[in-house]
């Protein structure tokens, strides 16, 4: 659904004046900054070259001369159907809150770190058969550093299996060097951006709870200045776990490429440096 028309789950129910807010206590008003900062980001990645849809999401119709208009069409046609049945399956709040929560990591991580990265959500067919919800390329090196997968849980039976799927999804396997396939990608260079296919891009879970998800939204502000202690928290956890997460793969080193090496080594660099930048802000 575009940016304009989201709306945001449950209307509060009245509590007393002490009572915590409600986790899902999100108001359209919290939402205004937040939706036009990410139709400003789309905007500017747009002028940039790179072929976003209204919702941020890699727009497969731009690739028409990469691949057939009828392989492009047959993807999107399988990815739409694949929407429907999912979404069939699970309560609409579940597929909302999923849906806010791949936008807010786009949203945080182009406001603090878009001079370095180029941060968007995957085409559909790649969300969906890939399983990869965002691409994060670095703009110096075009190294597409990783992609990432969102969990609204950060312990229990579904976020092991989730912790587990991704990890194995990296290790060398059947002839493969590991990581994911982006079938509607990109790379930068001086002469602008080329439209194409990656392969072994190292993955990685976000996991973030409900609750501190939707605080978030609500302290949200465009201006890169100002880190709300929901934001910084937010961060902290996530660099905490993506550093885990890369430490792990490097304890099982002889089954990783020299290409996944590379990049979640490259990776780690840079997320040294950007926690540095938000502990000073």
């Amino acid at each position: 659904m575009p940016f304009e028309t989201f709306e945001i789950i449950p209307k509060p129910h009245l509590k007393k004046e002490k009572e915590p807010p409600s986790k899902r206590e999100v108001l359209p008003e919290h939402l205004e900054g937040f939706v036009r900062y990410l139709n400003e980001t789309r905007e500017r990645l747009k002028k940039e070259g790179v072929p976003v849809d209204e919702n941020l999401r890699i727009d497969p119709e731009a690739f028409k001369k990469v691949y057939s208009p009828e392989i492009v069409d047959f993807d999107l046609k399988r990815a739409k159907e694949k929407l429907k049945e999912y979404e069939a399956k699970r309560p609409k709040i579940k597929n909302e809150r999923a849906e806010l929560l791949e936008r807010y990591v786009v949203a945080l991580f182009n406001k603090h770190f878009g001079e370095y990265f180029i941060v968007v959500r995957t085409s559909l067919p790649d969300d969906l058969f890939g399983h990869a919800d965002n691409l994060i390329i670095d703009r110096e090196t075009n190294i597409p550093i990783c992609a990432l997968d969102e969990v609204s849980v950060s312990e229990g039976p579904t976020f092991e299996g989730k912790a587990k799927k991704v990890f194995t999804r990296n290790l060398e396997r059947q002839g493969t060097k590991g990581g994911v396939r982006i079938k509607y990608g990109f790379s930068v260079s001086p002469e602008g951006i080329k439209l194409r296919e990656l392969k072994n891009v190292p993955l990685f879970y976000l996991a973030l709870q409900e609750e501190l998800l939707y605080q978030g939204i609500k302290e949200f502000s465009p201006s890169e200045r100002e880190v709300s202690p929901s934001e910084k928290e937010i961060l902290n956890s996530f660099f905490i776990s993506l550093q885990s997460q890369i430490a792990k793969l490097h304890s099982e080193k002889t089954r990783l490429s020299p290409e996944i090496i590379e990049k979640i080594d490259f990776f780690n660099k840079r997320l040294e440096s950007l926690k540095e930048k938000i502990s000073k802000s």
